[in-house]
């Protein structure tokens, strides 16, 4: 009986701003004292947490197709290539997709240590590497056979507690042909930090790949409220939530990517996954120069609107409808 009554206060609480911000703070502080005590890992990243075998070995093959669809990622492209992977979270099937297509060398680089379950990594691995052709299974053996200590031995190295904004310092700069992440970049506070570190590790001709997801992450949504409600509440209370230890999304926009991406003069395509207020995925992605490809989530933005921050009150009904997107941008070549 406790247990429901709670289980309703907390539902209660998610259809209530306030109820939602008091909450987010509530965590933050438990975060604090966790940190406070020494805890390495938690549940950032841990994204296989709770699949099943068959959903984990699905997700990690649609990620990685998806960075070679729409990043037009072809043989030579892959071929000896060095990747660096942001935020791989608790699994490096990604990474080893890579490997196993031809990659010279993975780095995945974390700020976090994610809780892991060594027995479902093995299996994971093991299920994912079966499915793979002949000649990628015999080069991944050693890993579907002992796990993540033979990593080394197939050019997989994972840096933990390393963001990238850092990790120019660990790895030198100018040494990756490719630079890709998913559902990374919303979550690292010092972006302008972040983008400067990628340039200066990508070569001159290098790509770059990030899938960016800029929901609320069930913040507000969940609870059936305005899924832009997220962009209503202050600098300074979102601080307070847990902004800057990215336990929610930093608000950064498609249009500060853009910028960025212009400011550094990298060839890029901008193509729209989500709209906000709808689950499904766009599929195909839509190139943003195409427009929305539905226009009713602007009935969201026009109810938000008089109640957003200062700082997003100038930005177009269009740009708030977009709610992911992906960015493939290319680094100049050394001549031009």
């Amino acid at each position: 009986m406790a247990g429901n009554s709670l289980q309703g206060l907390k539902t209660t609480a998610k259809r209530s701003r306030l109820g939602v911000v008091a909450g987010r703070i509530a965590v933050e502080r438990s975060r604090d004292v966790r940190r406070m005590l020494g805890a390495r890992d938690g549940p950032m990243g841990a994204t296989h947490r709770r699949l099943a075998l068959e959903e984990s070995v699905d997700y990690i093959n649609d990620v990685f197709d998806d960075y070679v669809e729409y990043g037009e990622l072809g043989e030579a492209d892959l071929n000896a290539a060095e990747v660096l992977e942001l935020g791989p979270g608790d699994n490096l099937g990604v990474a080893l997709r890579f490997l196993g297509a031809g990659a010279g060398r993975v780095v995945a680089t974390d700020r976090f240590v994610p809780f892991r379950d060594p027995e479902q990594e093995l299996r994971i691995y093991g299920a994912l590497i079966a499915g793979l052709p002949e000649a990628q299974r015999a080069r991944l053996a050693a890993v579907a056979e002992r796990g993540p200590v033979a990593f080394g031995q197939v050019g997989l190295e994972l840096l933990e507690q390393t963001p990238i904004e850092q990790a120019p310092q660990v790895l030198g700069e100018s040494g990756f042909d490719l630079v890709v992440s998913r559902a990374v970049l919303e979550h690292v506070h010092d972006l302008d930090s972040a983008f400067e570190a990628m340039d200066a590790l990508l070569r001159p001709g290098g790509k770059m790949i990030h899938k960016v997801d800029l929901r609320d992450h069930g913040l507000f949504s969940e609870g059936g409220q305005n899924p832009l409600t997220f962009l209503t509440i202050s600098d300074r209370v979102y601080g307070w939530m847990g902004e800057e230890s990215a336990g929610l999304p930093n608000r950064r926009m498609i249009g500060w990517y853009q910028a960025a991406i212009e400011r550094l003069g990298y060839q890029a395509r901008c193509l729209i996954t989500h709209l906000a207020g709808r689950e499904a995925e766009v599929i195909p992605h839509v190139p943003v120069e195409h427009g929305l490809p539905d226009r009713a989530p602007l009935a969201d933005v026009a109810e938000i609107r008089p109640r957003l921050a200062p700082r997003f009150r100038a930005l177009s009904d269009e740009e708030l409808a977009i709610a992911g997107f992906m960015i493939v941008a290319r680094k100049p070549p050394a001549d031009s």
